[in-house]
């Protein structure tokens, strides 16, 4: 549920309307009137819908997975004097496209001290030259999303030589670095003075700097998002030398996690801040406020001489007072531009992410998050086939394959809800009773959705390392090169890689560095005068050829030649002759296939579900089938449409308890989605619900609360409580999560 601003009148018998306003982003239409400045306009009739798709909820087992984009239309009177008309000329004129929100209030204009119902683009505008109102259409299509996605990536994790290097990303992290290049951060936006960012939201890369090679023990959640776990460690690149002031910004949940600059070892915990020579503490200092899981906290180092003074803060309020640190030699070097990211020593239960070390102070490291993105236990190697679609499109794809749901919620946060919440782990946000709040109870079961046999598809990928010897790609066109000119061709490969191995002609080199490389070896190049290869052969100098990896798949392949004579890039054949090659290949491999329930020629209702790419993992596949199996075992309810008490703080997948006294319905379930529609007079909300079937985290979370650790423990909680009998404890268990 959305927090309700300051002010906002408690739920009662008898609502309080509040006041509907449509801002339209960087417009000077409608023009200012009374206090409603100039964009805004007071909405008469609005309404607003969306669905949450995809996630094998109840009702959408067999359906196709989408994302839940919201919708609406608004309607509100001309100004007078200033009506909108297509031939309005100047700042009158407005055009489909543009961006804008509509809130609720109770305090008056102003987005600050209002709700917001949701973030839209215009679409279709309709009025008439006799009319009094203006009807716009709200697409909630999110503009900035719909572009081509280039995925930055480069496999840092150590592995000895011909041993398959183990998974370094969660799935997630993919679409972290979707939302990042979008505009929508879980980790904060790379600040102007950074000479070192790197957010480990379930993967290694940096966005300044950069990351050397890495040791990923394993990603770990904590409130459900992907951080640096125990027992790895990151060597980074900085992309300057160490400052003598500076600040260290970073989320920690639990032990957190070390900083290692030279000799000094900044470790951050939950609580505070350690700065030590090796295993030697040598200052400590508070955060002055500490809440919440994961904190995100901040140091202001400075260095004088061999002493450092530290002071930390959580949130842009107070510091705390300084501690000092007094090294017996230089903490670091004068040259120092390398930093270590560790949680590898004790105590267990390390966790960290979102690092940046930064020149100055820069109010943007607290600015809230704008995605809330889970991780996805989904381990892989690397991502495939996303240099042609929009981020939206890659967002939507992971989302349906690992078995979770995307949305964008009314307050403009991209949320990645993994498959096990959406099996309503969560605690219930609100209880509905049925007598209080709703008008009826309509269900729907399809017993379409139960299946006797269940198919899961997923793709493990091919690891191939050696000593430069893997080719990636070869030219089939001959390549002309003018004299002293540069030739940029691009290379699609299958698969991806970590590093491209260097360019090196094809005949035997001159250069004695260069002779060692077998044939076979190294990417090779071979060039002739002519395009049949005859001629003179040209020196091992007279073509430089570089290569950077320009996507997951792309290569762009820069040569240049170095004569004063046209070149062709051919063998002496006169063959096309350009060979790019790695020491480490990963591809997409075989697709393997496995399933629960009776043989394919025996089942009744099967079902399947190609997971691709985004499940490459053997564990994570059988996770994603038992969790299929459990979806689709029995026909479970949806209620569609169901008219309650309003109240807009409510999102689309909230788990809401429901009750009804009549029926002696008690369970929980996920809101899949919501229809608000009102007008001066009032405003009605409908939701679709979908049943849930009963959480063992409720029952954890209720040991967890009442301290209970043992079977004893349990028992004498029980006889205290007067619970004696198995009908004594179901009730106990459908008041407490569900029906069991």
């Amino acid at each position: 549920m959305q927090e309700k601003p300051a002010g906002w009148p408690l739920e009662g018998d008898v609502e309080t309307l509040p006041e509907i306003f449509l801002e339209l982003h960087g417009s000077q239409w409608p023009p200012a009137r009374g206090d409603v400045p100039q964009g805004t306009a007071e909405v008469g009739s609005w309404s607003v819908s969306q669905q949450l798709t995809g996630s094998a909820l109840p009702g959408q087992v067999r359906a196709a997975s989408g994302h839940s984009i919201p919708s609406g239309s608004v309607s509100f009177a001309q100004p007078e004097g200033a009506p909108l008309t297509p031939w309005a000329r100047g700042p009158l004129n407005l055009g489909p496209g543009g961006a804008c929100t509509l809130y609720a209030s109770h305090d008056g204009v102003g987005q600050a001290h209002g709700l917001r119902l949701g973030g839209f683009h215009l679409a279709p505008i309709a009025g008439s030259s006799l009319s009094t109102t203006v009807d716009l259409e709200l697409d909630g299509d999110p503009i900035r999303m719909q572009k081509p996605f280039t995925l930055r990536w480069r496999y840092n994790t150590k592995a000895s030589s011909f041993a398959e290097p183990p998974f370094e990303l969660d799935a997630s992290w993919v679409i972290d670095q979707v939302a990042r290049s979008t505009g929508y951060y879980q980790t904060p936006a790379l600040v102007t003075s950074a000479f070192l960012s790197v957010p480990l939201c379930g993967g290694t890369m940096a966005d300044r700097g950069s990351t050397i090679t890495a040791t990923v023990a394993g990603w770990v959640a904590a409130e459900h998002q992907a951080g640096l776990g125990p027992g790895s460690s990151i060597d980074a690149s900085l992309s300057t030398v160490v400052p003598n002031k500076f600040h260290i910004s970073c989320d920690v949940a639990g032990a957190g996690g070390r900083i290692i600059i030279g000799g000094a070892v900044f470790d951050f915990s939950s609580t505070k801040l350690d700065v030590r020579s090796g295993i030697t503490t040598l200052a400590s200092a508070a955060y002055p406020v500490a809440s919440g899981t994961i904190r995100r906290v901040q140091a202001e180092v400075t260095r004088t001489g061999n002493n450092l003074a530290v002071r930390v803060r959580c949130g842009s309020g107070a510091w705390s007072a300084a501690a000092t640190a007094a090294f017996g030699s230089a903490p670091w070097g004068s040259r120092t531009d390398t930093a270590t990211i560790d949680t590898t020593l004790s105590p267990t239960g390390r966790w960290i992410r979102g690092i940046q070390l930064h020149a100055a102070d820069d109010p943007r490291i607290w600015i809230p998050p704008k995605a809330q993105i889970d991780m996805s236990y989904s381990p892989i190697h690397a991502a495939f086939g996303i240099e042609k679609v929009t981020a939206w499109e890659v967002v939507q794809d992971i989302a349906a394959k690992t078995m979770g749901a995307a949305w964008m919620t009314p307050g403009g946060v991209l949320v990645y809800r993994n498959g096990e919440r959406m099996r309503g782990t969560d605690a219930p946000v609100e209880t509905i009773e049925a007598l209080d709040k709703l008008e009826d109870l309509a269900w729907v079961i399809d017993p379409g959705e139960i299946a006797d046999r269940v198919e899961l598809t997923y793709t493990p990928t091919d690891v191939e390392t050696s000593y430069g010897m893997s080719t990636l790609w070869e030219s089939t066109e001959t390549i002309r090169i003018p004299a002293r000119k540069t030739v940029t061709v691009y290379a699609d490969i299958n698969g991806t890689t970590n590093v491209l191995s260097p360019f090196v002609p094809l005949w035997p080199p001159t250069d004695p560095s260069v002779t060692k490389y077998a044939d076979g070896r190294m990417s090779r190049w071979a060039a002739a005068t002519s395009p049949d290869g005859s001629g003179a052969r040209p020196a091992d100098n007279a073509i430089r050829v570089s290569a950077v990896m320009a996507g997951v798949s792309r290569v762009k392949i820069s040569i240049t030649n170095a004569t004063g004579g046209t070149l062709w890039l051919v063998d002496g054949t006169g063959s096309p002759c350009l060979i790019l090659r790695t020491g480490l290949h990963i591809a997409p491999g075989e697709p393997e296939t496995i399933s629960h329930g009776p043989a394919v020629e025996d089942a009744l209702n099967p079902i399947s579900l190609d997971a691709g790419a985004w499940v490459q993992d053997a564990d994570a596949a059988q996770r994603i089938l038992d969790w299929l199996v459990g979806q689709t075992s029995t026909a479970k309810a949806v209620i569609n449409s169901v008219r309650v008490k309003p109240d807009l703080s409510r999102e689309i997948g909230d788990v809401i308890r429901l009750t009804d006294g009549h029926t002696g319905l008690r369970t929980e379930a996920i809101i899949s989605g919501i229809s608000l529609a009102g007008d001066s007079t009032g405003y009605t909300q409908h939701l679709d619900l979908a049943l849930l079937d009963v959480a063992y985290q409720d029952f954890d979370a209720w040991l967890e609360r009442e301290s209970i650790t043992t079977f004893a423990a349990f028992d004498t909680w029980l006889a205290a409580n007067n619970i004696t009998t198995f009908e004594d404890f179901d009730q106990w268990a459908i008041d407490l999560g569900g029906t069991w």
